[in-house]
């Protein structure tokens, strides 16, 4: 079947790339505010296998994505303010099944507030961020964390030059996960206080990344929410997890590389076993005029990536049995993409991914050896 996806899709290439086509990115309405938004058609098939033993092994799924928002410059030249919107309602995905709801009532899908949010530039390279906001820490992957989801809270963010030596930048975040509404004391609510320490530099012609990420989770009405059904762990837990993450860009032979590599790991303890809180994922890219190829490697156990209950934080592009991010399992991501013009581009994506453990954390990770495997063929307009 993927097959057939992967030939639709190189035929669709070969008919598109003689049609020039003109895009715009940003539409500028007077002198402080900035129009933008992007859209995507998705044509996603999903199959299951290996120790599956349900009798449905197969979705197709074509959706939709569609995000709009703005920026407005105050007349303070430090201050401004951002919005969008988004279709979808899901924590985890903003992108929706087509279906035309015949038989249903109230049907529709309406655009919710997928980021509000205040920034107040300080110094030569400081910012504070305050609102519901896109994710503010550099990653390369969305191992650490879903860019579909938009934490709610204040960060701090500061960046300095270092000449020749490149640029160093610093960063802290603190995110409410649930506000426990009246409690006992102040500040008992359950949050995450993030931070990173992150290098941008040059090597021998080549652009490097060196960051260095730290989440700590806080349980503020001590009810063990942070803890997923299946783990056997007792008592108030607040785990941190922890990422060093590393990039080259370089060029070679008129070709643009990038390698990259991920390492996660955590303080969860969890008493039925020990081997569980570590992962990683080492990617490249290799693009030359509007073509472009990806791989990544995911290996990734069950508590080494953020969680809050039986909620992951994580990715969600591996399909999975749960809904949301996805833990303990081992995948593939192999990737084509192509550019038409500056704003529209199409990509071709392939995920195989297979349960790697025991499914101790029932709610978030995969059944060992279970596989479920996904093909997506997207077409992106930003405007």
């Amino acid at each position: 079947m993927y097959k057939k996806v992967l030939v639709g899709f190189i035929a669709m290439l070969l008919a598109y790339t003689s049609v020039p086509v003109t895009s715009y990115a940003g539409v500028q309405v007077g002198d402080n505010l900035k129009l933008f938004g992007d859209l995507r058609i998705r044509f996603e098939f999903d199959e299951r296998g290996g120790s599956y033993t349900g009798t449905s092994d197969n979705r197709e799924r074509p959706r939709y994505r569609l995000r709009y928002g703005g920026k407005y410059q105050t007349a303070l030249d430090n201050v401004s303010f951002g919005f969008r919107f988004a279709t979808g309602g899901n924590l985890n995905s903003p992108h929706v099944d087509m279906d035309t709801g015949v038989g249903r009532t109230n049907h529709g899908d309406a655009l919710d507030v997928n980021r509000a949010f205040a920034v107040v530039k300080f110094g030569e390279g400081g910012k504070l961020i305050v609102g519901k906001q896109g994710y503010p820490l550099w990653q390369q992957t969305e191992v650490m964390w879903d860019g579909d989801i938009n934490p709610e809270g204040f960060a701090v963010a500061y960046s300095a030059s270092l000449a020749d030596a490149g640029s160093i930048s610093a960063a802290v975040a603190y995110y409410y996960l649930d506000n426990n509404s009246w409690q006992n004391d102040f500040f008992d609510n359950d949050t995450i206080t993030a931070w990173q320490v992150a290098h941008k530099g040059k090597f021998n012609g080549a652009s490097t990344v060196l960051a260095v990420t730290g989440m700590h989770m806080s349980d503020g009405d001590d009810d063990a929410d942070f803890t997923p059904t299946g783990s056997a762990a007792t008592g108030v837990q607040e785990p941190a997890f922890y990422q060093v993450a590393g990039q080259i860009n370089t060029e070679v032979n008129g070709l643009k590389v990038r390698v990259g590599v991920d390492y996660n790991f955590s303080d969860w303890s969890e008493p039925a076993t020990d081997d569980m809180d570590e992962g990683y994922v080492i990617h490249g890219r290799v693009r030359t005029g509007p073509y472009g190829v990806r791989y990544y490697y995911y290996d990734i156990e069950e508590a080494s990536v953020p969680f809050y209950g039986n909620s992951a934080l994580t990715q969600d592009n591996f399909p999975n049995s749960n809904s949301g991010g996805l833990t303990g399992f081992e995948g593939h991501r192999i990737q084509f993409d192509y550019k038409f013009a500056k704003g529209l581009s199409a990509d071709f994506r392939i995920y195989l991914q297979e349960g790697k453990s025991g499914n101790l954390f029932s709610s978030l990770s995969e059944v060992a050896d279970r596989e479920i495997n996904r093909y997506q063929l997207n077409f992106n307009a930003k405007f």
